[in-house]
């Protein structure tokens, strides 16, 4: 199994309002769900999470995406990070995810770059 094998068996298999359910408090509204966006303070709620298309969207920052990006923005994680918090929570064994695919030594060091800046711009002085 190699990462994007792993991608469409965790979206396939964890419902998003679910997961995203642990971290705020949602409330059923027709066909999505609605509750405070947890990337910024607000007192209305204008977080939308759609079950149907599989998708997250805050109104008032405009963070959205599925449920994996949720997760890196939520958490502050990597991409292969996040796959490996979704499986756990689905249950996927991910033992035989191929170890040699390859990626370019600098994907890291842009990674841990690109999460100091949404950390200073999400802070007080961003």
């Amino acid at each position: 199994m190699n990462s994007r094998e792993l991608k469409e068996r965790i979206l396939s298999s964890l419902p998003i309002e679910a997961y995203i359910g642990r971290f705020v408090a949602l409330k059923r509204t027709n066909r999505s769900y609605k509750g405070l966006c947890p990337f910024h303070n607000e007192k209305t709620p204008s977080f939308t999470v759609t079950p149907d298309k599989g998708i997250f969207h805050c109104f008032g920052c405009g963070k959205g995406g599925d449920l994996i990006q949720f997760v890196i923005e939520h958490d502050g994680v990597t991409f292969p990070e996040a796959l490996q918090i979704l499986a756990r929570a689905a249950g996927i064994d991910t033992s035989e995810l191929q170890k040699n695919e390859k990626r370019d030594p600098a994907y890291d060091v842009l990674m841990r770059a690109a999460r100091i800046y949404r950390e200073f711009l999400n802070s007080a002085d961003g």
